[in-house]
């Protein structure tokens, strides 16, 4: 972070498009022109990357395989609809103008080993978390380009939109988080995925945490299979050995701090 620089804040999501270019090339650069690149975005990083995808077509990529991305609002388009008004008027005051949306921490509870979870980076932040705030020229950018899948996009490679098999969005903390979506709500998601193009793949993994990738070792598992069998077909086009593919696997599942030092996700039972 640079002096004068707000953390996390932008105000129309077309602007990443500078920032995937770059990596593109540096990709392309690295492998050779005959390389063919599978986009993984999570989330807000998901929206933007939907909108890259659509504006500027860029070669190289053949598929893009989407974490939970964060398409719609939690409800449906007409709770955003009708909130738009609040957020316009928070910006009257100023784009970077803190929105007062609480965070209970349920999310952090899930994924963090001291608590629970499997993880220890949360402690370990490039940038003080505590100043990272929702703003209201950052939440108009999310409503506008959400606004903007919702018109239709026209993405002409093939997608893959995963998300987990339940979403709990509730003020009081429930153990079962540790198994859902606590932070979107992956019906929303779904119905908007149908709108970014004419090759659109839904997968549901259950027991997955928002970020699958983070999920608990079985569920995560199962993202990465999804994945990598699918990238195989749409985005690489070629057979992935099996007996590599069930050695990265099981890294992906063995992977993490686990509490005690013992998971019984993971085994030969696993591996199926």
């Amino acid at each position: 972070m640079r002096d004068g620089q707000t953390p996390g804040y932008i105000e129309d999501l077309h602007d990443y498009a500078a920032e995937f270019n770059a990596l593109r090339d540096l990709v392309v650069a690295e492998q050779g022109e005959q390389v063919r690149i599978l986009l993984v975005a999570h989330s807000q990083g998901g929206l933007s990357s939907v909108l890259w995808l659509n504006s500027q077509r860029p070669h190289h990529v053949e598929a893009v395989a989407l974490d939970s991305p964060w398409l719609e609002l939690q409800g449906n388009r007409m709770f955003r609809i009708l909130s738009t008004p609040v957020v316009q008027a928070f910006q009257l005051g100023g784009g970077k103008t803190v929105m007062p949306m609480r965070d209970p921490g349920f999310y952090g509870r899930c994924i963090d080993c001291e608590t629970g979870g499997d993880w220890d980076y949360l402690r370990h932040p490039l940038v003080d978390p505590q100043r990272f705030f929702p703003r209201a020229g950052w939440m108009r950018a999310i409503y506008n380009a959400q606004a903007e899948v919702s018109r239709r996009l026209d993405i002409r490679i093939p997608v893959l939109v995963c998300t987990s098999d339940r979403t709990m969005l509730q003020p009081t903390w429930d153990e079962a988080m540790r198994e859902a979506d606590s932070v979107l709500d992956i019906t929303a998601i779904r119905q908007a995925a149908l709108n970014l193009g004419d090759v659109v793949t839904l997968a549901t993994i259950r027991g997955g945490l928002h970020d699958l990738s983070l999920s608990r070792p079985a569920a995560r598992r199962r993202y990465f299979r999804i994945v990598a069998d699918w990238a195989s077909l749409m985005a690489w086009r070629r057979v992935i050995p099996p007996a590599h593919l069930r050695t990265a696997l099981d890294a992906v599942a063995a992977a993490g701090s686990h509490v005690g030092g013992v998971n019984p996700d993971v085994g030969p039972d696993a591996k199926s």
